[in-house]
């Protein structure tokens, strides 16, 4: 329904908004697998559909050293520092990858985070070094997916070479896996983590005899080539990929860098032959993938002007789960949701992931300075960490992330949730811009299971 609400502000200033209130919701005890439900997180506040903009937004210090808390004043939430800007290397700062590619490993004990010059590194829960940037292996591209069962185990590309590095005390044992000797080189994409199963990966290779980058789905358990027909061309060019994700069968999630209605534009499924499955939308959003707690495999988007994908109220605001079986929506998993990245890494439990940002541009709500109105122009969500379970029936919101998000790219805080569920990570610059790098963040942890 609609309710008018009138929230005090800071500083005294009262904001009237307009919100719609949903109900509010429990966790349902059994999945619809019969399976018992995923508890409730160990904190957090269950929804109740209204703006809350956070205490001591211009105010509130963050402990200064790693593995030092602070309990979010909205939700309870306890926040753990892990990085400190300039630890690794002087002037570089701190983040880790993306909300679809988990930096945990496979009991949660270990985190990979990147830094400002493409440096990779290793830390525990509590932000101390398990392997240091020079110890880790030279890789094609930063994106090195963990092993979902072997908590010492994840993989990369060198030149042409899929490798598996294993970690022993503080440094890395790597094995080649497979080299194809076809192409000049393989990347392993950005935005895609490991199948499920542990088993196939999307890479995109470079064929020595000429011609455009081809996806190549890569069976590591077998060591198979799965194919390696489909042509994906050049990332972020017209006519080439922006981002390659893989569902749990090992069908690719592609969002192609140009829209339109045709084949390799807007937001495509591919078999695992290479062919095309389903060209789902003429434009993309963020997205995720997963199975839900009915053993659908399913997809997280906004429907937008594909309305009979929808099942939210408002197609363009609302998230909705779509089974990409039977090409139906399934459930509306949020509806009114700010600007946001999503992360579903841990389908057992059915708990998604989402941190909102603020997609304007400064001065607005969330930027180093300013504006006298800022508090009017906060919205529903505005830059929270939000678990919300897989079936739309309960929705915890976890922190403020506080991180001045119109800032820039970096400054999105791109959370993210574990494999098992029990941690949710994000990069967050903490309000301030005093480091001498536009790119600055560090890396914040919360456990919710």
């Amino acid at each position: 329904m609609l309710v008018a609400i009138l929230l005090a502000g800071l500083f005294g200033v009262y904001v009237m908004i307009v919100s719609t209130v949903p109900p509010l919701l429990n966790v349902v005890s059994l999945s619809g697998t019969g399976v018992p439900a995923a508890p409730a997180p160990l904190c957090g506040q269950l929804d109740d559909g209204r703006i809350h903009i956070p205490p001591l937004y211009t105010l509130l210090v963050m402990p200064a050293d790693i593995g030092q808390t602070l309990v979010d004043p909205q939700y309870g939430c306890t926040i753990t520092r892990l990085t400190v800007f300039g630890e690794f290397q002087a002037g570089q700062a701190n983040h880790h990858n993306y909300s679809t590619i988990t930096p945990f490993n496979a009991d949660s004990s270990k985190v990979m985070l990147l830094l400002d010059n493409g440096s990779v590194v290793i830390v525990d829960i509590q932000g101390n070094v398990v392997v240091p940037v020079d110890n880790m292996p030279d890789m094609n591209t930063v994106n090195a997916p963990w092993d979902p069962s072997n908590p010492v185990v994840f993989y990369f590309t060198n030149s042409n070479r899929f490798l598996k590095g294993t970690i022993s005390g503080g440094t890395v044992t790597t094995t080649v896996l497979h080299t194809f000797t076809d192409y000049i080189s393989v990347e392993a994409p950005d935005q895609e983590d490991l199948s499920d199963d542990g088993c196939k990966y999307w890479v995109v290779g470079t064929p020595s005899g000429g011609g455009l980058p081809v996806g190549i789905l890569y069976n590591l358990c077998t060591d198979t080539v799965i194919s390696q027909s489909l042509v994906v061309g050049v990332k972020d060019s017209a006519t080439g990929w922006h981002k390659i994700q893989i569902f749990p069968s090992g069908k690719m999630l592609m969002t192609w860098n140009s829209n339109g209605p045709s084949r390799g534009q807007g937001l495509e499924i591919y078999d695992t032959d290479g062919t095309l499955y389903w060209h789902v939308f003429d434009s993309s959003a963020h997205a995720d993938v997963g199975i839900d707690l009915q053993g659908r495999e399913v997809l997280f988007h906004r429907a937008g002007e594909a309305r009979s994908l929808n099942a939210c109220m408002n197609s363009h605001l609302g998230i909705t789960v779509i089974d990409i079986n039977a090409k139906a929506p399934v459930n509306c998993l949020i509806d009114e949701i700010s600007p946001y990245h999503i992360s579903y890494r841990n389908s057992p439990k059915g708990w998604v992931l989402l941190s909102t940002f603020d997609q304007g541009t400064c001065p607005d709500y969330s930027c180093f300075v300013l504006p006298s109105s800022w508090q009017s122009l906060w919205p529903l969500y505005g830059e929270e960490l939000l678990l919300v379970k897989v079936d739309g029936s309960a929705i915890y919101r976890l922190a403020h992330h506080r991180s001045r998000s119109a800032e820039g790219y970096a400054a999105q805080p791109h959370g993210v949730i574990s494999r098992d569920g029990k941690y949710v990570l994000w990069d967050s610059n903490l309000g301030t811009s005093r480091t001498g790098n536009a790119n600055y963040t560090d890396v914040y942890l919360v456990k919710v299971q």
